[in-house]
């Protein structure tokens, strides 16, 4: 179960901005089913987090449709059906602005605050290098996901002088110097978990995750765990939005 409350790295918090956890997933009395983003579809997807790395941790936001555009790979008609479908789903309001009669960019209000309850820290410069643009819509929808999952690992993080004997996952109030100053994340969750809570099919996920990996993403080690750095490499991420399988 995935209890472990990420938060933004000691020193470091501008370099991030913080994705609610419970829109991938939620724990009800112990077990742990997908949030609203397995179904909210591929424009909805590759949009939020766009709108929530513009929030920078408040709830009411003003980017323009074309700066969306850039920064999620679609066009600018896939945003407004995107913007749709989170809209449906009850994460956001719309509402359109004008100065002196002259139509403006739309108010966007997030119905949550972006930086309560357990939350999902992402590199900023994953969407402001243009890089979340590039990554097909299965790659977005997986790397969330992996992510959701991953949380530090003493055992695994070649970086910890945490004795090697150590056998359980770092828990919240544990070791938190080191939960503090860990540069990865690991995800032992396995692929038809990982494809459910995306609302990825069987055919795509191998796609993505193969994907995900080739850009620096994600790295998979032996037992089927995933290597997240928590900053990522994107020069290395290369524009995967023409994939048919994307």
């Amino acid at each position: 179960m995935n209890e472990f409350k990420q938060e933004t790295p000691a020193g470091r918090p501008e370099q991030f901005f913080q994705f609610p956890a419970r829109i991938i997933g939620t724990i009800v009395q112990g077990v742990e089913s997908p949030g609203p983003w397995k179904d909210l579809g591929k424009s909805a997807q590759q949009v939020l987090p766009v709108l929530i790395f513009h929030s920078h941790g408040k709830t009411k936001l003003f980017p323009g449709r074309k700066r969306i555009s850039e920064l999620s790979g679609l066009s600018e008609t896939k945003v407004t059906e995107g913007t749709k479908g989170i809209k449906s789903a009850g994460l956001v309001s719309v509402n359109g602005r004008s100065n002196g009669g002259i139509r403006t960019t739309n108010l966007y209000e997030l119905q949550f605050r972006p930086n309560q309850g357990r939350t999902i820290i992402i590199d900023s410069e994953l969407v402001s290098s243009g890089a979340w643009a590039k990554m097909s819509s299965s790659e977005k929808s997986l790397y969330m996901v992996i992510r959701y999952f991953a949380k530090p690992d003493p055992r695994l993080d070649p970086n910890c002088e945490i004795d090697s004997v150590y056998e359980g996952w770092a828990e919240d109030g544990d070791f938190k110097d080191y939960e503090q100053s860990a540069t990865v994340h690991y995800c032992r969750t396995g692929k038809k978990i990982l494809a459910d809570f995306a609302g990825l099919s069987v055919r795509s996920f191998p796609t993505a995750k193969k994907k995900l990996i080739a850009s620096g993403l994600v790295r998979e080690l032996p037992n089927w765990i995933y290597e997240c750095p928590l900053k990522v490499g994107v020069s290395q991420i290369k524009d995967t939005q023409t994939d048919p399988y994307g």
